[in-house]
């Protein structure tokens, strides 16, 4: 909602983002039922940086929820950034710690945001080679 309503500004860039377990579609189960939050998200697509890397984390204990939010809810992020950021990649996290008010401190998340959000981008080897 920020980035579609009150983002457009020059003096900020936002060059990745990532969602731990939204609720894109509030409570809905199925991606064929849409709510009016769901089509407002996807009516303003447009406003979100193509630029954006996005990474949409989904935690489920059984498949089909986090203990609070249905998988296809958080799912329904697609229809919101893929075809408008230049990279949309959705990863399921399951097992232990996969309760939706545990996800935060669930390890296997950490290292999700450490390798995607924290990391520095390296220069590739033959960049930082001299050449005669």
């Amino acid at each position: 909602m920020y980035l579609e309503n009150y983002f457009n500004r020059d003096d900020i860039s936002i060059k990745k983002l990532m969602t731990i377990g939204s609720p894109y579609n509030f409570s809905e189960t199925s991606l064929s039922h849409k709510t009016q939050m769901l089509s407002d998200f996807i009516k303003q697509r447009k406003k979100i940086p193509k630029t954006l890397s996005v990474y949409s984390i989904i935690g489920t204990q059984n498949f089909d929820n986090d203990g609070i939010v249905p998988a296809r809810s958080a799912e329904a992020g697609k229809y919101i950034y893929q075809g408008q950021a230049q990279h949309y990649t959705e990863i399921t996290v399951t097992g232990n710690d996969a309760q939706h008010s545990d996800l935060p401190q669930n390890q296997q998340i950490i290292n999700l945001i450490e390798q995607y959000i924290l990391a520095k981008t390296k220069p590739r080897d033959d960049q930082n080679q001299d050449t005669h």
